[in-house]
């Protein structure tokens, strides 16, 4: 769980396509360098982009959604009568856990077992940041956010009777935690995201696999709604550039790879400056999910890093390249337009 939750390509909560291939060369090489080793030198490498990302781990802890494994909530606890007449969501006890901390803060404070409550709650918080964010995870915190939020019921009871709702921080409590529960990560993750890895992560991801063979990409792992599209019908151009400063020269051939929405088996066909290519949409990367995978031929690598793409046939017509709407480096053009995403386009880089 270490490697699958803290490698370049880990997604705060879970993936819905097959873990990447820096997942499986972690495990396989583990003998050689640990996980924990491999980590620790990713935080050292780049340290503001490693707790920029265990920060937004953090506030998915506090959302609203259940994130799924194996078991859905939506799709297998639907089947349960008794769960949907019983079953109280896990996004009401953590508003509540959070309006506790505001309803008579300094009465909270002198109520030690209240206090330890609240503080056990946030470090279980902070300690999973080390995992990945899924509803499971958070099974073993119920217990406690129910006397969290009895005590913040409690408390609005109190306030209502006596009168001191009319505090500030008793107005506040329910509309902070409805926030940070609801609003908070979406709105980092559609407003911030892009901004903040620009700074953190200029030059995009650098995955290498020994000394001869790389990865470079300026996207991230498909998530949370975080995918726009361009269309790929024939005349469609698209400009993708990568920062030369991440594989510089050392490599001798490349690669492009393609994630392609597409709702049926396709054949595309293009040119790659200036070099024609065809690929074949034929399996989906997961059964169900109109998400496919198709790599390019190799070609020598531009010293400056761009790769001109030009669609110049489809069978279908109705196929699209996917872009990721969190990241903008200003690296992707479609027809003379740049694009405030990146096009999820990997560059696979060999000796």
């Amino acid at each position: 769980m270490l490697a699958l939750a803290n490698n370049p390509e880990s997604t705060p909560g879970s993936q819905v396509r097959p873990y990447p291939r820096i997942y499986h060369y972690w495990m396989e090489h583990r003998k050689e360098t640990g996980i924990a080793e491999r980590v620790m030198r990713l935080a050292a490498s780049e340290p503001a982009a490693f707790l920029e990302f265990q920060f937004r781990k953090f506030l998915l802890f506090w959302d609203a959604r259940e994130i799924p494994n194996n078991v859905s909530l939506e799709v297998n606890g639907s089947k349960s009568h008794a769960l949907a007449l019983a079953f109280v969501p896990t996004s009401v006890l953590l508003l509540l856990t959070i309006a506790a901390l505001f309803f008579d803060g300094r009465r909270l404070f002198r109520k030690k077992l209240l206090l330890a409550a609240a503080l056990f709650v946030l470090l279980y918080a902070v300690a999973l940041t080390a995992s990945t964010i899924m509803a499971r995870f958070r099974v073993p915190l119920m217990g406690v956010l129910c006397v969290t939020s009895a005590f913040a019921l409690e408390s609005m009871r109190r306030n209502l009777k006596n009168g001191s709702w009319k505090r500030p921080l008793n107005l506040a409590a329910l509309p902070i935690g409805f926030c940070a529960v609801f609003l908070l990560y979406g709105t980092y993750q559609f407003f911030w995201e892009a901004k903040v890895m620009r700074a953190v992560r200029p030059d995009g991801i650098l995955l290498e696999y020994g000394e001869s063979e790389a990865e470079q990409l300026d996207h991230s792992t498909i998530f949370n709604g975080n995918r726009g599209m361009i269309a790929l019908k024939p005349g469609t151009t698209v400009v993708k550039r990568f920062s030369p400063a991440s594989a510089g020269t050392k490599y001798e051939k490349a690669a492009l790879r393609f994630e392609i929405f597409a709702e049926k088996p396709d054949e595309l066909r293009m040119e790659v400056n200036g070099v024609p290519f065809e690929l074949s949409l034929k399996e989906p990367v997961r059964a169900g999910l109109p998400l496919y995978e198709a790599e390019t031929g190799w070609l020598p690598p531009p010293p400056d890093g761009t790769y001109r793409i030009r669609i110049t046939g489809s069978d279908t017509g109705e196929s699209a390249l996917l872009t990721d709407i969190t990241r903008d480096y200003g690296r992707t053009d479609a027809d003379g337009e740049t694009l405030p995403a990146e096009a999820c386009v990997r560059l696979v880089l060999k000796r």
